[in-house]
Parts: structure tokens; C-alpha cells; sequence
């Protein structure tokens, strides 16, 4: 599910990327509105993905959703040229992305689950909640 959360979060990308290039060309307040919107949504996406995700694959993938999806959001929409050289950038962000998320079977567990199996969790969402707002784990509890 969380590759679910992560396609639309870069697809979001590609909307508030594209919104940003329309409001430039041609500024509106529905505009802007939509356009951050659309960020936030994506941000949320991105967060959402994330809590079983690996950061150093959630990030990278995000980010080349983001940019394929600009790419052609620029060409379609703005009408900008799609030279063989931009083609091929392309192709190896596309590339880069399944070289990114691919990965051993043993790995599978989340880094955060592998921490907190061998108690070196910062931050465990189930834990009290400490003087500052912050979440300590059993062995960081307050004094």
C-alpha cells in the first residue's frame, strides 16, 4: 500500500510542479490555491508512504515521479520540446528509480523495524509522551 501512497504523492509532484509553471506564466489566486494544495497533498502522500518505507527509497522515487511526470507535463501542457537528449534523461531516471527500490528479499523489514527488534529506537510512536511533546522509547523515559 505504501507504493500506492508514494505513485500518487509523485504524481501530486508533477501537478504542483506544473501548477507552480502556470501560475508563473500567468498568476491567478485559484491557481495558487490548487497549487498548494496539491503540495500539501503530495507532502502528506510522501509522509504517509514513508511510515513503511524506507526514506532512501520513498525520497529518490518521489523526487522521479516528480521530474519524469515534469518532463511531460512540460511537453504536453506547455507545449515545450522534448529533445532525444531529455528522452534519454528519462530513461535513466526511470532506471535510476528501479535500481533505487530494488533490493534483497532478507531486507524487506523496514530499517525502523529492524531498530526497534534490537531495542535502538529513538522515537516509538506508542511510547508516553514526555515533558516537551516528544515520544521516548523505555530506556530514554524522563527523569
Amino acid at each position: 500500500m505504501a507504493w500506492v501512497f508514494l505513485i500518487i504523492a509523485g504524481l501530486l509532484e508533477t501537478g504542483w510542479a506544473s501548477g507552480l509553471k502556470a501560475v508563473a506564466l500567468k498568476p491567478s489566486y485559484w491557481l495558487i490555491i490548487i497549487t498548494v494544495a496539491t503540495l500539501a497533498a503530495s507532502m502528506l502522500m510522501l509522509s504517509i508512504s514513508m511510515r513503511t518505507m524506507p526514506l532512501a527509497i520513498a525520497y529518490p522515487v518521489w523526487t522521479g515521479v516528480g521530474s519524469v511526470g515534469a518532463v511531460l507535463a512540460g511537453a504536453l501542457l506547455f507545449k515545450e520540446t522534448l529533445e532525444p537528449i531529455r528522452v534519454i534523461g528519462v530513461l535513466f531516471l526511470c532506471a535510476g528509480m528501479m535500481l533505487i527500490s530494488a533490493r534483497p528479499a532478507e531486507t524487506e523489514r523496514s530499517s525502523h523495524e529492524r531498530r526497534k527488534e534490537s531495542g535502538d529506537v529513538i522515537a516509538d510512536v506508542h511510547a508516553p509522551i514526555g515533558r516537551r511533546g516528544f515520544r521516548f522509547h523505555n530506556s530514554q523515559r524522563e527523569r
